[in-house]
Protein backbone atom coordinates (compact mmCIF):
# COMPACT_ATOMS: atom_id res chain seq x y z
CA UNK A 1 0.00 0.00 0.00
CA UNK A 2 1.60 3.34 -1.04
CA UNK A 3 2.45 5.75 1.75
CA UNK A 4 0.37 8.93 1.64
CA UNK A 5 2.36 11.06 4.09
CA UNK A 6 3.46 14.50 2.90
CA UNK A 7 6.64 14.35 0.84
CA UNK A 8 6.37 10.66 0.02
CA UNK A 9 9.43 8.49 0.59
CA UNK A 10 13.21 8.55 0.17
CA UNK A 11 15.71 5.73 -0.20
CA UNK A 12 18.62 5.86 2.26
CA UNK A 13 21.81 4.17 1.16
CA UNK A 14 20.13 2.40 -1.71
CA UNK A 15 18.16 -0.08 0.42
CA UNK A 16 16.23 1.69 3.24
CA UNK A 17 12.98 3.28 2.11
CA UNK A 18 11.78 5.82 4.68
CA UNK A 19 9.02 8.40 4.80
CA UNK A 20 10.30 11.92 4.38
CA UNK A 21 8.04 12.85 7.27
CA UNK A 22 9.75 11.19 10.22
CA UNK A 23 9.62 11.53 13.97
CA UNK A 24 12.29 12.80 16.39
CA UNK A 25 12.15 11.03 19.74
CA UNK A 26 14.15 13.51 21.83
CA UNK A 27 11.07 15.11 23.42
CA UNK A 28 9.98 11.77 24.90
CA UNK A 29 12.29 12.56 27.83
CA UNK A 30 12.12 15.15 30.57
CA UNK A 31 13.06 18.84 29.99
CA UNK A 32 16.25 19.48 28.01
CA UNK A 33 16.32 15.80 26.97
CA UNK A 34 17.23 14.80 30.53
CA UNK A 35 15.47 12.40 32.85
CA UNK A 36 12.23 10.47 32.39
CA UNK A 37 9.04 11.95 30.96
CA UNK A 38 6.31 13.18 33.28
CA UNK A 39 3.93 10.63 31.71
CA UNK A 40 5.63 7.51 30.36
CA UNK A 41 2.37 5.98 29.11
CA UNK A 42 1.73 9.10 27.06
CA UNK A 43 5.23 8.87 25.58
CA UNK A 44 4.63 5.26 24.57
CA UNK A 45 1.32 6.29 22.99
CA UNK A 46 3.01 8.98 20.89
CA UNK A 47 5.51 6.51 19.45
CA UNK A 48 2.80 4.00 18.59
CA UNK A 49 0.70 6.72 16.98
CA UNK A 50 3.65 7.75 14.81
CA UNK A 51 3.84 4.25 13.36
CA UNK A 52 0.05 4.07 12.99
CA UNK A 53 0.20 7.27 10.95
CA UNK A 54 2.60 5.60 8.53
CA UNK A 55 5.93 7.10 9.70
CA UNK A 56 8.83 4.74 8.98
CA UNK A 57 11.77 6.92 10.07
CA UNK A 58 12.42 7.53 13.79
CA UNK A 59 15.42 9.50 15.04
CA UNK A 60 16.81 8.76 18.50
CA UNK A 61 19.97 8.49 20.60
CA UNK A 62 20.95 6.61 23.71
CA UNK A 63 22.12 9.89 25.23
CA UNK A 64 18.59 11.30 25.18
CA UNK A 65 17.56 10.86 28.79
CA UNK A 66 20.10 9.23 28.86
CA UNK A 67 18.70 5.87 27.70
CA UNK A 68 15.07 7.02 28.05
CA UNK A 69 14.07 7.35 24.39
CA UNK A 70 15.54 4.01 23.36
CA UNK A 71 13.85 2.24 26.25
CA UNK A 72 10.51 3.83 25.33
CA UNK A 73 10.91 2.93 21.66
CA UNK A 74 11.56 -0.70 22.57
CA UNK A 75 8.64 -0.81 25.01
CA UNK A 76 6.28 0.73 22.46
CA UNK A 77 7.31 -1.00 19.23
CA UNK A 78 9.42 -4.12 19.75
CA UNK A 79 9.34 -6.34 17.74
CA UNK A 80 9.60 -3.55 15.21
CA UNK A 81 7.54 -3.43 11.99
CA UNK A 82 9.70 -4.58 9.06
CA UNK A 83 9.39 -1.24 7.26
CA UNK A 84 10.39 0.86 10.31
CA UNK A 85 13.95 2.25 10.34
CA UNK A 86 15.55 3.74 13.44
CA UNK A 87 18.40 6.21 13.13
CA UNK A 88 20.56 6.86 16.19
CA UNK A 89 23.49 9.12 17.12
CA UNK A 90 26.75 8.69 19.00
CA UNK A 91 29.57 11.06 19.93
CA UNK A 92 28.19 12.66 23.09
CA UNK A 93 26.99 11.48 26.50
CA UNK A 94 25.24 12.93 29.57
CA UNK A 95 26.66 13.70 32.98
CA UNK A 96 24.88 13.67 36.33
CA UNK A 97 23.97 17.38 36.01
CA UNK A 98 22.43 17.00 32.56
CA UNK A 99 25.48 18.30 30.71
CA UNK A 100 26.52 17.05 27.28
CA UNK A 101 30.19 15.96 27.43
CA UNK A 102 31.70 14.80 24.17
CA UNK A 103 32.26 11.02 24.04
CA UNK A 104 34.06 10.43 20.75
CA UNK A 105 37.04 8.36 21.85
CA UNK A 106 37.22 4.99 20.06
CA UNK A 107 36.20 2.90 23.06
CA UNK A 108 33.40 5.33 23.94
CA UNK A 109 32.00 5.02 20.42
CA UNK A 110 32.18 1.23 20.46
CA UNK A 111 30.37 1.16 23.79
CA UNK A 112 27.74 3.63 22.57
CA UNK A 113 26.93 1.42 19.59
CA UNK A 114 26.65 -1.63 21.87
CA UNK A 115 24.40 0.32 24.26
CA UNK A 116 22.11 1.43 21.43
CA UNK A 117 21.85 -2.14 20.16
CA UNK A 118 21.08 -3.51 23.63
CA UNK A 119 18.49 -0.93 24.65
CA UNK A 120 16.72 -0.97 21.29
CA UNK A 121 16.81 -4.77 21.19
CA UNK A 122 18.47 -4.96 17.78
CA UNK A 123 21.25 -7.03 16.24
CA UNK A 124 22.16 -4.29 13.77
CA UNK A 125 21.51 -0.53 13.71
CA UNK A 126 20.06 0.79 10.45
CA UNK A 127 21.88 4.14 10.57
CA UNK A 128 24.33 5.61 13.08
CA UNK A 129 25.12 9.32 12.87
CA UNK A 130 28.40 10.59 14.27
CA UNK A 131 27.61 13.77 16.18
CA UNK A 132 30.57 16.19 15.96
CA UNK A 133 31.43 18.97 18.37
CA UNK A 134 32.48 21.64 15.90
CA UNK A 135 33.52 22.36 12.29
CA UNK A 136 37.24 22.39 13.13
CA UNK A 137 37.32 18.83 14.46
CA UNK A 138 38.66 15.98 12.35
CA UNK A 139 36.19 13.18 11.72
CA UNK A 140 38.85 10.67 10.66
CA UNK A 141 39.43 8.79 13.93
CA UNK A 142 35.83 8.54 15.17
CA UNK A 143 34.36 7.85 11.73
CA UNK A 144 36.95 5.14 11.12
CA UNK A 145 35.81 3.42 14.33
CA UNK A 146 32.20 3.45 13.12
CA UNK A 147 33.26 2.23 9.68
CA UNK A 148 34.96 -0.75 11.36
CA UNK A 149 31.76 -1.54 13.28
CA UNK A 150 29.90 -1.31 9.99
CA UNK A 151 32.27 -3.87 8.48
CA UNK A 152 31.58 -6.11 11.48
CA UNK A 153 27.85 -6.05 10.68
CA UNK A 154 26.74 -4.01 13.73
CA UNK A 155 25.76 -0.98 11.61
CA UNK A 156 24.15 -0.90 8.17
CA UNK A 157 24.78 2.72 7.19
CA UNK A 158 26.65 5.75 8.52
CA UNK A 159 25.73 9.42 8.73
CA UNK A 160 26.97 12.66 10.28
CA UNK A 161 25.47 15.32 12.52
CA UNK A 162 26.41 18.99 13.00
CA UNK A 163 29.16 19.06 10.38
CA UNK A 164 30.59 21.22 7.63
CA UNK A 165 30.94 20.34 3.96
CA UNK A 166 34.64 19.73 4.56
CA UNK A 167 33.89 17.22 7.32
CA UNK A 168 31.43 15.42 5.05
CA UNK A 169 34.13 15.08 2.38
CA UNK A 170 36.62 13.86 4.99
CA UNK A 171 34.20 11.17 6.16
CA UNK A 172 33.41 10.09 2.60
CA UNK A 173 37.08 9.30 2.07
CA UNK A 174 36.68 6.65 4.79
CA UNK A 175 33.20 5.17 4.19
CA UNK A 176 29.92 6.03 2.45
CA UNK A 177 27.72 8.69 4.10
CA UNK A 178 23.97 8.26 3.65
CA UNK A 179 22.66 11.26 5.60
CA UNK A 180 23.70 14.54 7.21
CA UNK A 181 21.81 16.04 10.14
CA UNK A 182 22.33 19.77 10.73
CA UNK A 183 20.45 22.82 12.00
CA UNK A 184 18.51 24.33 9.10
CA UNK A 185 15.21 26.11 8.66
CA UNK A 186 13.61 29.04 6.86
CA UNK A 187 15.55 31.57 8.93
CA UNK A 188 18.87 29.72 8.99
CA UNK A 189 19.93 28.83 5.45
CA UNK A 190 23.71 28.49 5.85
CA UNK A 191 23.58 24.91 4.49
CA UNK A 192 21.83 25.77 1.21
CA UNK A 193 24.84 24.85 -0.92
CA UNK A 194 25.54 21.71 1.11
CA UNK A 195 21.94 20.50 0.68
CA UNK A 196 22.18 20.88 -3.08
CA UNK A 197 25.51 19.06 -3.25
CA UNK A 198 24.21 16.21 -1.12
CA UNK A 199 21.09 15.94 -3.29
CA UNK A 200 23.29 15.48 -6.35
CA UNK A 201 25.05 12.59 -4.57
CA UNK A 202 21.84 10.90 -3.36
CA UNK A 203 22.56 11.74 0.28
CA UNK A 204 19.73 12.72 2.62
CA UNK A 205 19.75 15.96 4.58
CA UNK A 206 17.89 15.91 7.90
CA UNK A 207 17.29 19.38 9.38
CA UNK A 208 16.62 19.76 13.06
CA UNK A 209 14.98 22.62 14.91
CA UNK A 210 12.49 23.71 12.20
CA UNK A 211 11.45 26.84 14.15
CA UNK A 212 14.73 27.52 15.95
CA UNK A 213 16.37 30.92 16.22
CA UNK A 214 13.61 33.01 14.63
CA UNK A 215 13.52 36.68 15.53
CA UNK A 216 10.12 38.18 16.38
CA UNK A 217 10.06 39.89 12.99
CA UNK A 218 10.80 36.63 11.17
CA UNK A 219 8.16 34.88 13.26
CA UNK A 220 5.71 37.62 12.32
CA UNK A 221 6.25 36.95 8.61
CA UNK A 222 5.80 33.21 9.15
CA UNK A 223 2.68 33.83 11.24
CA UNK A 224 1.22 36.01 8.50
CA UNK A 225 1.77 33.40 5.79
CA UNK A 226 0.27 30.69 8.00
CA UNK A 227 -2.79 32.82 8.76
CA UNK A 228 -3.44 33.47 5.07
CA UNK A 229 -3.22 29.75 4.34
CA UNK A 230 -5.42 28.79 7.29
CA UNK A 231 -2.55 26.81 8.77
CA UNK A 232 -0.06 26.99 11.65
CA UNK A 233 3.48 28.43 11.59
CA UNK A 234 4.99 25.04 12.39
CA UNK A 235 3.07 23.34 9.58
CA UNK A 236 4.14 25.98 7.07
CA UNK A 237 7.77 25.68 8.19
CA UNK A 238 7.68 21.90 7.74
CA UNK A 239 5.96 22.16 4.35
CA UNK A 240 8.58 24.66 3.21
CA UNK A 241 11.36 22.24 4.16
CA UNK A 242 9.74 19.39 2.21
CA UNK A 243 9.44 21.65 -0.80
CA UNK A 244 13.02 22.97 -0.47
CA UNK A 245 14.70 19.79 -1.78
CA UNK A 246 13.64 16.17 -2.37
CA UNK A 247 16.52 14.85 -0.23
CA UNK A 248 15.29 16.64 2.91
CA UNK A 249 13.85 14.32 5.58
CA UNK A 250 11.96 15.75 8.54
CA UNK A 251 12.13 14.59 12.16
CA UNK A 252 9.90 16.99 14.12
CA UNK A 253 9.58 15.95 17.73
CA UNK A 254 6.71 16.14 20.18
CA UNK A 255 5.50 14.43 23.33
CA UNK A 256 1.84 14.92 22.41
CA UNK A 257 -0.30 12.70 20.18
CA UNK A 258 -2.38 15.73 19.20
CA UNK A 259 0.71 17.71 18.14
CA UNK A 260 2.05 14.71 16.26
CA UNK A 261 -1.15 14.50 14.23
CA UNK A 262 -1.02 18.26 13.62
CA UNK A 263 2.56 17.96 12.34
CA UNK A 264 1.66 15.16 9.95
CA UNK A 265 -1.48 16.88 8.64
CA UNK A 266 0.07 20.32 8.54
CA UNK A 267 3.16 19.37 6.55
CA UNK A 268 0.86 18.54 3.65
CA UNK A 269 -0.23 22.18 3.31
CA UNK A 270 0.12 23.43 -0.26
CA UNK A 271 2.42 26.45 -0.47
CA UNK A 272 1.66 28.74 -3.42
CA UNK A 273 4.61 30.40 -5.15
CA UNK A 274 3.96 33.81 -3.57
CA UNK A 275 4.03 32.26 -0.09
CA UNK A 276 7.30 30.47 -0.87
CA UNK A 277 8.85 33.72 -2.09
CA UNK A 278 7.79 35.50 1.09
CA UNK A 279 9.16 32.70 3.25
CA UNK A 280 12.44 32.65 1.34
CA UNK A 281 12.82 36.36 2.04
CA UNK A 282 12.91 35.68 5.79
CA UNK A 283 16.55 34.68 5.54
CA UNK A 284 17.40 37.31 2.93
CA UNK A 285 17.55 34.93 -0.01
CA UNK A 286 15.88 34.84 -3.41
CA UNK A 287 12.93 32.62 -4.19
CA UNK A 288 15.31 30.38 -6.11
CA UNK A 289 17.24 29.70 -2.92
CA UNK A 290 20.52 31.38 -3.86
CA UNK A 291 21.89 33.67 -1.15
CA UNK A 292 21.85 37.30 -2.16
CA UNK A 293 25.21 39.04 -2.16
CA UNK A 294 25.79 40.79 1.15
CA UNK A 295 28.59 43.34 1.66
CA UNK A 296 29.84 41.71 4.88
CA UNK A 297 33.49 41.52 3.79
CA UNK A 298 35.16 44.51 2.25
CA UNK A 299 37.96 44.33 -0.32
CA UNK A 300 41.32 45.90 0.56
CA UNK A 301 41.02 49.68 0.80
CA UNK A 302 43.40 52.61 0.74
CA UNK A 303 43.21 54.74 3.86
CA UNK A 304 43.42 58.53 4.04
CA UNK A 305 47.09 58.05 4.95
CA UNK A 306 47.80 56.09 1.75
CA UNK A 307 48.04 52.76 3.59
CA UNK A 308 46.35 49.51 2.62
CA UNK A 309 43.83 48.13 5.11
CA UNK A 310 41.58 45.04 4.97
CA UNK A 311 38.98 46.26 7.46
CA UNK A 312 37.18 49.35 8.63
CA UNK A 313 35.67 48.41 11.98
CA UNK A 314 33.37 50.91 13.71
CA UNK A 315 32.70 51.08 17.45
CA UNK A 316 29.17 51.15 18.80
CA UNK A 317 28.22 54.67 19.90
CA UNK A 318 24.59 55.03 20.95
CA UNK A 319 20.97 54.06 20.36
CA UNK A 320 18.09 56.49 19.75
CA UNK A 321 14.50 55.90 20.88
CA UNK A 322 11.47 57.86 19.68
CA UNK A 323 9.09 58.43 22.58
CA UNK A 324 6.00 60.35 23.56
CA UNK A 325 6.76 60.01 27.29
CA UNK A 326 10.30 61.37 27.67
CA UNK A 327 10.15 61.91 31.42
CA UNK A 328 9.17 58.32 32.17
CA UNK A 329 11.74 56.97 29.71
CA UNK A 330 14.51 59.21 31.10
CA UNK A 331 13.92 58.13 34.68
CA UNK A 332 13.62 54.45 33.71
CA UNK A 333 16.88 54.33 31.76
CA UNK A 334 18.78 56.30 34.37
CA UNK A 335 17.63 53.76 36.97
CA UNK A 336 18.26 50.74 34.78
CA UNK A 337 21.77 51.68 33.73
CA UNK A 338 22.89 53.80 36.66
CA UNK A 339 23.14 56.56 34.07
CA UNK A 340 22.82 60.34 34.11
CA UNK A 341 21.56 63.05 31.77
CA UNK A 342 24.24 64.99 29.92
CA UNK A 343 21.93 67.15 27.83
CA UNK A 344 18.22 67.92 27.63
CA UNK A 345 16.57 70.42 25.33
CA UNK A 346 15.00 71.04 21.93
CA UNK A 347 13.06 67.78 22.20
CA UNK A 348 16.13 65.65 22.92
CA UNK A 349 17.57 63.91 25.97
CA UNK A 350 21.08 62.44 25.98
CA UNK A 351 22.01 59.88 28.64
CA UNK A 352 25.30 58.12 29.36
CA UNK A 353 26.73 55.66 31.85
CA UNK A 354 30.42 55.50 30.83
CA UNK A 355 33.08 57.60 29.12
CA UNK A 356 31.06 58.00 25.91
CA UNK A 357 29.35 61.41 25.72
CA UNK A 358 25.98 59.70 25.24
CA UNK A 359 24.76 56.12 24.91
CA UNK A 360 20.98 56.65 24.93
CA UNK A 361 19.19 59.39 23.04
CA UNK A 362 15.49 60.11 23.49
CA UNK A 363 13.72 61.98 20.69
CA UNK A 364 10.49 63.56 21.99
CA UNK A 365 7.73 63.04 19.41
CA UNK A 366 4.08 63.50 20.44
CA UNK A 367 1.28 60.99 19.87
CA UNK A 368 3.36 57.95 18.94
CA UNK A 369 1.69 54.54 18.93
CA UNK A 370 3.09 51.81 21.14
CA UNK A 371 5.31 49.46 19.13
CA UNK A 372 4.02 46.09 17.93
CA UNK A 373 5.90 42.79 17.62
CA UNK A 374 4.48 42.58 14.10
CA UNK A 375 6.46 45.65 13.05
CA UNK A 376 9.98 45.64 11.63
CA UNK A 377 12.03 47.04 14.50
CA UNK A 378 14.94 46.48 16.84
CA UNK A 379 13.94 43.62 19.12
CA UNK A 380 16.10 44.56 22.10
CA UNK A 381 19.32 46.21 23.19
CA UNK A 382 21.69 44.24 25.43
CA UNK A 383 24.16 45.38 28.09
CA UNK A 384 26.86 43.10 29.52
CA UNK A 385 28.19 42.96 33.07
CA UNK A 386 31.62 41.70 34.09
CA UNK A 387 30.32 39.08 36.52
CA UNK A 388 27.20 37.33 37.75
CA UNK A 389 27.49 39.17 41.06
CA UNK A 390 27.42 42.52 39.22
CA UNK A 391 24.29 41.44 37.32
CA UNK A 392 22.55 40.31 40.49
CA UNK A 393 23.53 43.48 42.33
CA UNK A 394 21.91 45.54 39.57
CA UNK A 395 18.84 43.27 39.75
CA UNK A 396 18.52 44.00 43.49
CA UNK A 397 19.01 47.74 42.99
CA UNK A 398 16.31 47.87 40.33
CA UNK A 399 13.92 45.75 42.39
CA UNK A 400 14.20 48.28 45.24
CA UNK A 401 13.13 50.95 42.72
CA UNK A 402 10.14 48.88 41.62
CA UNK A 403 11.67 47.75 38.32
CA UNK A 404 11.25 44.00 37.94
CA UNK A 405 12.54 41.80 35.09
CA UNK A 406 10.05 41.17 32.36
CA UNK A 407 11.62 37.78 31.62
CA UNK A 408 14.72 36.11 33.14
CA UNK A 409 16.27 33.64 30.67
CA UNK A 410 19.19 31.26 31.06
CA UNK A 411 20.34 31.06 27.46
CA UNK A 412 23.27 28.83 28.29
CA UNK A 413 25.66 31.16 26.53
CA UNK A 414 24.53 34.07 28.72
CA UNK A 415 22.59 34.52 31.94
CA UNK A 416 20.09 37.25 31.07
CA UNK A 417 17.44 39.46 32.61
CA UNK A 418 15.06 41.13 30.17
CA UNK A 419 13.35 44.37 31.15
CA UNK A 420 10.62 46.37 29.40
CA UNK A 421 10.81 50.15 29.28
CA UNK A 422 7.73 52.42 29.50
CA UNK A 423 7.33 52.34 25.70
CA UNK A 424 7.51 48.55 25.51
CA UNK A 425 11.11 48.32 24.26
CA UNK A 426 13.05 45.38 25.64
CA UNK A 427 16.45 45.65 27.27
CA UNK A 428 18.65 42.67 28.07
CA UNK A 429 21.01 42.81 31.04
CA UNK A 430 23.39 39.88 30.77
CA UNK A 431 26.60 38.22 31.82
CA UNK A 432 28.57 35.90 29.58
CA UNK A 433 28.71 32.33 30.86
CA UNK A 434 32.05 31.63 29.18
CA UNK A 435 35.42 33.29 29.59
CA UNK A 436 36.20 33.50 25.88
CA UNK A 437 34.32 33.90 22.61
CA UNK A 438 35.77 30.58 21.41
CA UNK A 439 34.28 28.76 24.41
CA UNK A 440 30.92 30.42 23.81
CA UNK A 441 31.01 29.48 20.13
CA UNK A 442 31.85 25.88 20.98
CA UNK A 443 28.84 25.77 23.33
CA UNK A 444 26.55 27.17 20.64
CA UNK A 445 27.70 24.40 18.32
CA UNK A 446 27.04 21.77 20.98
CA UNK A 447 24.02 19.52 21.52
CA UNK A 448 22.38 21.47 24.37
CA UNK A 449 22.19 24.59 22.23
CA UNK A 450 21.11 22.53 19.22
CA UNK A 451 18.25 21.10 21.27
CA UNK A 452 17.01 24.60 22.14
CA UNK A 453 18.97 27.80 21.39
CA UNK A 454 16.53 29.93 23.39
CA UNK A 455 17.09 28.40 26.82
CA UNK A 456 14.99 28.19 29.98
CA UNK A 457 13.57 30.57 32.52
CA UNK A 458 14.87 30.90 36.05
CA UNK A 459 14.07 32.79 39.25
CA UNK A 460 16.66 35.50 39.95
CA UNK A 461 15.64 35.67 43.61
CA UNK A 462 16.65 32.02 44.01
CA UNK A 463 19.93 32.77 42.27
CA UNK A 464 20.61 35.57 44.77
CA UNK A 465 19.87 33.21 47.68
CA UNK A 466 22.14 30.54 46.23
CA UNK A 467 24.97 32.98 45.65
CA UNK A 468 24.70 34.28 49.23
CA UNK A 469 24.82 30.66 50.40
CA UNK A 470 28.13 30.22 48.66
CA UNK A 471 27.08 28.35 45.52
CA UNK A 472 29.73 29.00 42.82
CA UNK A 473 28.69 31.37 40.05
CA UNK A 474 29.77 28.82 37.44
CA UNK A 475 27.18 26.37 38.76
CA UNK A 476 24.41 28.97 38.69
CA UNK A 477 25.20 30.07 35.14
CA UNK A 478 23.86 26.84 33.62
CA UNK A 479 20.56 25.58 32.28
CA UNK A 480 20.89 22.58 34.58
CA UNK A 481 20.64 24.81 37.67
CA UNK A 482 17.69 26.73 36.22
CA UNK A 483 15.81 23.52 35.44
CA UNK A 484 16.59 22.02 38.82
CA UNK A 485 15.37 25.03 40.81
CA UNK A 486 12.49 26.25 38.61
CA UNK A 487 11.17 23.32 36.55
CA UNK A 488 7.62 24.67 36.65
CA UNK A 489 8.35 27.84 34.68
CA UNK A 490 7.12 27.98 31.06
CA UNK A 491 9.47 28.15 28.10
CA UNK A 492 10.71 31.69 27.37
CA UNK A 493 8.86 31.71 24.04
CA UNK A 494 5.58 30.58 25.60
CA UNK A 495 4.37 34.18 25.95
Amino acid sequence: MPNTLAGGTYVLGGDLTVTRMGYGAMQLTGPQAFGPPADRAAAVAVVREAVELGITHIDTSDYYGPYVTNEILREALHPYPPDLHIVTKVGFARDAQGGWPQAAEPEQLRQAVKDNLARLGLDRLDVVNLRMGGPDESVTTPFTVLAELREQGLIRHLGLSTVSAEQVAEAQSIAPVVCVQNLYNIAHREDDDLIDRLAEQGIAYVPYFPLGGFSPVQSGILDGVAARLGSTPRAVALAWLLRRSPNILLIPGTSSVAHLRENVRGAAVDLPDDAVAELDAIAGVTAAGAPQERPCRRPPRTTSRGETSMTLTPKFAHVVFQTSQPDAMREWYCALLGAHVVYEGHGLTFITFDDEHHRIALAHIPDLERKSARTALVNHVAYTFDSLDDLLDRYLELREKGIEPWKPVQHGVTTSLYYEDPDGNHVEMQVDNFATADEATAYMRGPEYDADPIGVRYRPELMVEARRAGVPAAELQTRAWALKTSPELPHPMAD
